[in-house]
């Protein structure tokens, strides 16, 4: 089976799944561990490589994000999709009580809305929230996807450059994949299936570098 359908069968199927209602339960970090491990061995399978690759050489030439920050998505979406409903309604009312006593009163809860309400101050999204309430005028529900969208790819992002470095075998890896999104093989992959394992190959390459071969040059890119 191809890469593309893999995924598709796997967010759409195990992802929606695994994860409904997500959003409104308090999860121990062990718990989320336990889900970002086979998140992870998903990856690995779904790509061909070893269990041995690396952590962060997983997630980014897919462009996957970890199951934390798709699980800090899901919350900030549903808290902000619920601020931004036109129809006042005993939800909004008490979400609105909530994020008013939790700003004001500084007080540590492990509630449903209070871990809602601090994923969207962790990756700053708090402020427009704040803004909204103050004025009266809270953003368009697209604007909240948009910036959510951002600040957890970036935060991804940012945590994925840092576990990097503490592997001198990722070295080429570092110098070649930028950012999480699909990457040129598996772009290259999905439009000629005929490639498919050629490509693996070449991703397979790249999550495990030899440094004994740092010297060594490719005859095609030179790198």
């Amino acid at each position: 089976m191809d890469i593309a359908m893999s995924k598709k069968l796997y967010w759409s199927i195990c992802m929606s799944g695994m994860l409904y209602g997500i959003e409104l339960m308090s999860l121990s970090s062990s718990q989320v561990e336990i889900l970002e491990t086979g998140h992870r061995q998903m990856g690995k399978q779904i790509q061909g490589l070893p269990v041995s690759t690396p952590n962060p050489a997983v997630y980014p030439q897919i462009g996957w994000i970890s199951i934390r920050g798709y699980i800090l998505r899901k919350m900030m979406l549903f808290l902000c999709k619920t601020l931004c409903n036109p129809v006042s309604n005993v939800y909004k009312d008490v979400v609105i009580d909530r994020i008013t006593h939790l700003r004001y009163m500084c007080e540590s809860s492990n509630s449903p809305v209070a871990n809602m309400y601090q994923a969207c101050k962790q990756l700053g999204i708090a402020a427009a929230i704040h803004d909204g309430l103050d004025s009266g005028v809270m953003p368009s529900y697209t604007s909240f996807k948009r910036w959510i969208n951002k600040a957890v790819l970036d935060a991804e992002d940012a945590m994925n450059q840092v576990s990097l470095h503490m592997y001198d075998c990722l070295d080429v890896f570092r110098m070649v994949v930028h950012g999480i999104k699909l990457c040129s093989w598996w772009q290259l992959a999905e439009k000629h299936s005929h490639l498919r394992n050629q490509c693996r190959s070449a991703v397979l390459l790249i999550t495990w570098f030899d440094s004994r071969y740092r010297k060594v040059r490719c005859d095609l890119c030179n790198t």
